[in-house]
């Protein structure tokens, strides 16, 4: 085998062992692109920086923010859906977060009430 034939194979070998372990990485679903994703039950304690600013539609249930403010989701300027269902969280923001963009937030079932 020639040397750069070898070097090739080796670089093929190690892009796709790259991709396996980018692969086992909790990452946020997307359902439909550039505006729905699932990103439920992954232990998430943050929205995480790779949603894009596009994103309308986030499911979240299941993880765990440790306090919700106006600040938590002013990145994703077109969300007008939020789902928080069984999420540990404090609301006490919640109401005043993104005032006049909202259609609707789930935050059935979280084991603290709103403050």
């Amino acid at each position: 085998m020639a040397p750069c034939a070898g070097c090739f194979l080796l670089a093929v070998l190690f892009s796709a062992n790259c991709k396996v372990i980018t692969f086992l990485d909790p990452m946020c679903t997307e359902k439909e692109a550039s505006r729905t994703y699932n990103c439920e039950n992954l232990g998430l304690k943050e929205i995480p920086d790779t949603l894009p600013n596009t994103t309308e539609f986030l499911e979240f249930g299941f993880n765990f923010l440790p306090t919700v403010q106006n600040t938590t989701f002013s990145r994703l300027i077109n969300l007008i859906f939020l789902d928080l269902t069984r999420g540990s969280s404090r609301f006490c923001e919640l109401k005043v977060m993104k005032e006049g963009n909202w259609d609707s937030a789930l935050l059935t079932a979280s084991p603290e009430s709103p403050k």
